[in-house]
């Protein structure tokens, strides 16, 4: 069947079904739930080189980071294929709970890149030098990274100019 069949599928999906999908469309599942599919709205607005998603189907797949089962709901692939425009050779590797953390944790990270060298000066004040240094320690708590010596060495200083500003 080979070129012809991912040719045909692509070009006529009417005659396709969602059991019918190729088991690579979805490597990293575990398992399909067939019972919520939905199709595409327009599978032309989709970014996909040989083969487009004409249903959407919920597929329950293994977290990298936390190896917990999740569901890769068919609404949210229509939002990553559809609306987003993913390509559709995407796929998620973590968990909601794990990129929802991530995602905090980038955003942290961002924060701290973004105020650090506003709050080092002597004329910052107290609180947001309590703030960053509370914000430092919420980075360091996380496993998955590890703290640079450069940050730990701006806490440090940080934590002595609050000591000097409390005796003040």
């Amino acid at each position: 069947m080979g070129d012809w069949y991912i040719f045909s599928w692509a070009e006529t999906p009417s005659k396709f079904y969602p059991k019918d999908f190729p088991e690579w469309f979805y490597p990293n599942g575990v398992r399909m739930d067939f019972s919520n599919t939905i199709p595409t709205d327009d599978y032309t607005k989709q970014n996909y080189s040989v083969v487009p998603r004409h249903w959407f189907i919920d597929a329950y797949c293994r977290c990298e980071k936390c190896n917990q089962e999740f569901c890769w709901t068919a609404q949210e692939q229509k939002r990553w294929f559809d609306d987003l425009h993913f390509y559709v050779g995407s796929f998620p590797r973590e968990c909601p709970d794990c990129r929802k953390k991530r995602r905090e944790m980038k955003y942290r990270f961002q924060r701290y890149q973004t105020n650090i060298k506003n709050v080092l000066l002597r004329s910052a004040s107290l609180e947001s030098k309590r703030g960053m240094v509370m914000l430092i320690n919420q980075i360091e708590i996380d496993p998955d990274n590890a703290l640079p010596d450069s940050v730990r060495k701006k806490r440090n200083i940080l934590e002595k100019q609050i000591v000097k500003m409390n005796n003040d």
